[in-house]
């Protein structure tokens, strides 16, 4: 059950409470003078690590994935298979391109 916080506007008093969200609705309606209050914004999962959150597994290995489909990509140098034939090979790929003069 997630926890709320509250603020009563008459004293300005904050207080947490678990309730669940049908509670937590009634309980704002029947009492007006009190609101909720954000004390921490929600951290919301990216695709790097980014603001203390890391990705679990599940999401590396669908990157893993995609990246093997597209193996050209730039998902595929940041994602993908590491092994030394696929390093080479990529190594070879991007010399020639480099050769002729192309990014």
């Amino acid at each position: 059950m997630p926890s709320y916080t509250f603020q009563n506007n008459d004293t300005n008093e904050i207080w947490d409470d678990m309730m669940s969200w049908d509670e937590r609705c009634s309980f704002l309606n029947d009492n007006p003078h009190i609101k909720q209050i954000i004390k921490k914004a929600p951290q919301l999962v990216g695709s790097r690590f980014v603001g203390g959150i890391k990705n679990d597994d599940g999401w590396s290995e669908n990157l893993s994935r995609i990246a093997e489909a597209h193996p050209s990509s730039e998902l595929a140098r940041t994602h993908g298979s590491k092994d030394s034939k696929t390093v080479k090979t990529q190594n070879a790929v991007d010399k020639w391109r480099k050769g002729r003069g192309k990014t």
